[in-house]
């Protein structure tokens, strides 16, 4: 099974209106995660015999399969509507956990920046439209990036504290740099934090268990690199550290369901075709 098989796109969007929509989705077995992005109010039809529900914006809503909510015009607020719709259990676990940071009945999650959302989403949109099949996970990377920046974004106070500033340094560290070796127990230690504290901080901060954070953002930067650089498959094995070519190898395929070979052909094949 291929690494991202547990995550299908259904729809990947970018509407601006000022139009009332109803059932907009309608997903059946699908879950969502959308942006409604300006100044005003919106009303969330959530159906007939039911008022809308006024929502101040801007703010990230859910969808959920059987969810046939649409979008009310509120003093002629004009919206810029950005979503994903998705399946599968990948797609449920991203919803579910995001279902945590809801504020009691609001159906919504309010957010004081969304800069950074827009910047993935409108990643996710170009890929989407493109439909490279062997560029395909890169998509589930930028929905995972979605969700992390999500928690991140919601954490901005609890960033303030000095465990929060390190991890921010350390996670900026390992997306420029994930080839160099990050020892995080000295990391803990030299900085006054146990160990412990320090991991379930991190996992908060990014979403994700340390081991996880770095070896996505390793994976990530080897792709690309097979994909765009000159370096020998070898190069690239021996720049993240890896004894031998083939444990490079095994590592790339357990992820991502090619080999390096495989990726580097399809690449290449992609741009000649």
């Amino acid at each position: 099974m291929n690494y991202f098989d547990d995550i299908e796109f259904i729809h990947v969007v970018k509407r601006i209106s000022n139009q009332n929509s109803s059932n907009l989705l309608n997903p059946k077995n699908w879950w969502g995660i959308g942006l409604m992005l300006g100044e005003g109010q919106v009303g969330k039809i959530v159906s007939d015999s039911h008022p809308p529900i006024s929502l101040r914006m801007p703010f990230l809503y859910l969808v959920r399969p059987g969810d046939h909510s649409g979008w009310q015009v509120v003093n002629g607020a004009s919206r810029e509507n950005r979503w994903f719709i998705v399946s599968g259990p990948r797609a449920e676990r991203m919803v579910t956990a995001l279902s945590e940071l809801l504020n009691g009945s609001s159906p919504a999650i309010y957010l004081e920046r969304y800069t950074e959302l827009v910047m993935i989403h409108q990643q996710m949109l170009e890929l989407y439209q493109h439909q490279m099949p062997s560029q395909s996970y890169l998509l589930a990377i930028c929905a995972e990036e979605f969700v992390g920046m999500i928690y991140k974004l919601k954490n901005l106070k609890e960033r303030k504290f000095p465990v929060y500033r390190l991890i921010s340094k350390i996670s900026e560290q390992i997306c420029r740099q994930p080839e160099s070796r990050f020892d995080f127990k000295k990391i803990a230690r030299d900085n006054h934090f146990s160990y412990d504290y320090f991991r379930r901080c991190f996992q908060k901060y990014t979403g994700q268990t340390m081991r996880n954070f770095l070896l996505q953002k390793r994976l990530d930067h080897a792709l690309n690199l097979l994909h765009n650089s000159s370096m020998s498959i070898k190069e690239v094995s021996d720049l993240f550290g890896f004894p031998r070519q083939t444990d490079f190898a095994r590592f790339v395929r357990r992820k991502t369901g090619f080999t390096p070979l495989e990726i580097r052909k399809q690449h290449h094949w992609e741009i000649e075709g």
